[in-house]
């Protein structure tokens, strides 16, 4: 049972297991190298601004890795395997 102060939307998602899933700071994939992409994309604000949002939240100091270096100038990782699907992790 869910109870609130005040009004609430309550949203409940359910089905079969989506499988392992890598997660950092804002960002959730299935793929870790599109987690430390998304990173890169963040720090170089590939992704634009945030509607509403006056103030830009650098990502973290520390971020994930590969095995591999990965090229993270001006966002998209064309080195990268996954550069053709641009959708953000």
């Amino acid at each position: 049972m869910l109870v609130g102060q005040g009004d609430a939307r309550v949203v409940l998602i359910g089905g079969m297991p989506l499988g392992p899933r890598h997660v950092w700071w804002n960002f959730v994939s299935s793929r870790r190298e599109r987690i430390v992409q998304a990173a890169c994309d963040w720090a170089t604000q590939a992704f634009g601004a945030v509607p509403g949002e006056g103030q830009f939240i650098p990502v973290p100091d520390k971020r994930p890795t590969l095995s591999r270096p990965a090229a993270c100038i001006g966002g998209l990782d064309r080195t990268a395997p996954h550069a053709l699907n641009q959708s953000k992790a």
